[in-house]
């Protein structure tokens, strides 16, 4: 699957300014994102690429209406992933990221709300390259 282009769910935060529950906004519905390659095409480590994996995998298994199989966006560096969602819920916890680091992202977490159609508020899932340490960013 290499280099294959994959279509991935992303959560849409229905309520504006809503408090993060256990990292995840509620209530939320799925919006399809155009796209993308998977996370094996990312330029870091495996053990990166790993930790990215878990952590998605992990924020997954808290919500309902992702099944086996799809892929959830992830922004690994400037480039937009897709993660295969395997059930499996290891993995360290991730929050909303610092308005510093959302900043930091601001033209890609832009580009991607705009080539998708994404509303004000859907959230993007931002990781390090060097650490594979995610949190949320929001479209704005």
């Amino acid at each position: 699957m290499e280099n294959q282009l994959i279509q991935t769910k992303v959560l849409l935060n229905l309520q504006q300014n809503n408090s993060i529950n256990r990292g995840l906004p509620a209530p939320y519905k799925f919006l399809v994102m155009k796209e993308v390659l998977p996370i094996s095409a990312a330029e870091c480590s495996v053990d990166v690429i790993e930790k990215i994996t878990q952590q998605v995998n992990h924020m997954a298994t808290q919500i309902e209406g992702i099944d086996i199989g799809d892929f959830i966006p992830v922004v690994v560096g400037k480039d937009v992933y897709g993660v295969e969602y395997s059930g499996n819920s290891s993995g360290d916890e991730y929050k909303e990221c610092t308005d510093t680091r959302c900043y930091d992202d601001t033209r890609i977490i832009h580009e991607v709300c705009r080539r998708n159609d994404w509303p004000i508020g859907a959230p993007i899932l931002i990781c390090s390259m060097e650490t594979g340490t995610c949190c949320f960013c929001k479209c704005h």
